[in-house]
């Protein structure tokens, strides 16, 4: 398609995303034992700013939706310079104003870096920063490292009243810490969190892989805590999902999951993931997408490949009479590919955590919201 049929084309051409993802680099300076992406110190790359621009406008342009989300993520983004960040944040406020957008900023930071510059471009652009803590400093040190710069950095956008979410890497030591973990992060007035079950890693590092008993512990330590709260303050979105969802299903009502965990996941089409070399995949999570369609040059290409992947999807044999499959998050749903075995764990958690939503919640289909 060249010429006047392609501008014909791009004009006429509307996008579902609701999330687009923009790698930035895959320099980090952490290396992270259980990191599934390619990221640390030996990095070399860094997006084109001019590209990672006019990819951000063509989205919101030729959008369907009235509101997304931009996440910026690495790496660790602000490894990509605060002058760039700012300038995209500034860019991005721009289009989304002229075409009555609304428009969500966020950044995935491993929390080592925020000084007065960060806490300036996030208040300048309202960006709200998800941080990867993984809620113990000793924890957090075996498996990432500077744990108490990411606690001083928690702190610090806590006393400039920046929004912000922490990210949690589930792993077995802290599972029996769990409950004081909680405690900690509502004493410190961090309410929003996200406690996330490890993905594949590759070889060259660690990922623990938990038992379905171990997972279903942690579940219902998180959810105990939250009916717990006098308040209801605290929040682990993952859980919350999980219980909303079984609320939903007995009350017989329609349930909308977050992008991610959407009927089919939304990959490359409510979501997608702009990398540093300047092309599309569907998913951002790098342990989820080799096998899957990528390499877009825009997200008309990326949609028509996300269209013939999920038009050839099947899911497992033993999710088709699963009673659990209502609260399920499918462990990814584009990640299928990889074969049930390497869900199989986080399967019976899930299972075993429908079985105990249905003691405690059988006549309290009631959301915890």
């Amino acid at each position: 398609m060249k010429g006047k049929d392609y501008l014909i084309h791009m004009f006429e051409f509307k996008n579902n995303i609701s999330s687009l993802f923009v790698t930035l680099t895959n320099r980090c300076n952490l290396k992270c034992s259980y990191c599934s992406a390619d990221a640390g110190p030996q990095g070399k790359l860094m997006a084109n700013i001019t590209t990672v621009a006019d990819q951000i406008q063509k989205w919101i342009e030729s959008s369907s939706n009235k509101e997304g989300w931009l996440i910026f993520t690495g790496g660790e983004p602000t490894m990509y310079g605060y002058s760039n960040l700012n300038k995209l944040a500034e860019d991005a406020r721009k289009i989304a104003k002229l075409n009555q957008f609304d428009l969500r900023i966020g950044i995935q930071t491993n929390g080592t870096l925020i000084k007065e510059e960060f806490v300036e471009i996030c208040k300048k652009w309202k960006i709200e920063p998800g941080v990867s803590f993984d809620g113990d400093i000793d924890i957090h040190n075996k498996y990432r490292g500077n744990g108490a710069h990411v606690v001083k950095g928690l702190k610090t956008l806590r006393s400039n009243n920046i929004p912000f979410s922490v990210i949690v890497c589930l792993t077995r030591e802290i599972i029996p810490i769990l409950n004081n973990t909680l405690n900690w992060f509502s004493e410190e007035g961090i309410f929003k969190i996200r406690i996330n079950i490890l993905g594949k890693a590759p070889e060259s590092r660690n990922a623990e892989i938990l038992s379905g008993d171990e997972i279903f512990t942690a579940r219902r330590i998180i959810y105990e805590h939250m009916e717990r709260d006098e308040f209801k303050k605290l929040k682990e979105k993952n859980v919350l999902d999980m219980v909303n969802a079984f609320d939903a299903h007995k009350m017989a009502v329609p349930f909308r999951k977050g992008h991610c965990k959407s009927a089919k996941c939304g990959a490359g089409i409510e979501i997608a993931s702009l990398n540093p070399d300047g092309k599309f995949s569907m998913c951002v999570e790098k342990s989820m997408t080799d096998g899957l369609p990528g390499g877009a040059q825009d997200l008309a290409e990326l949609k028509h490949l996300a269209s013939s992947y999920w038009n050839s999807y099947r899911s497992w044999d033993s999710c088709n009479s699963c009673p659990a499959y209502s609260i399920c998050d499918h462990g990814c749903e584009a990640y299928h590919k990889n074969g049930y075995s390497n869900f199989e764990n986080e399967c019976k958690g899930t299972k075993l955590f429908y079985n105990y939503l249905k003691k405690v919640r059988d006549y309290k289909a009631v959301s915890i919201l």
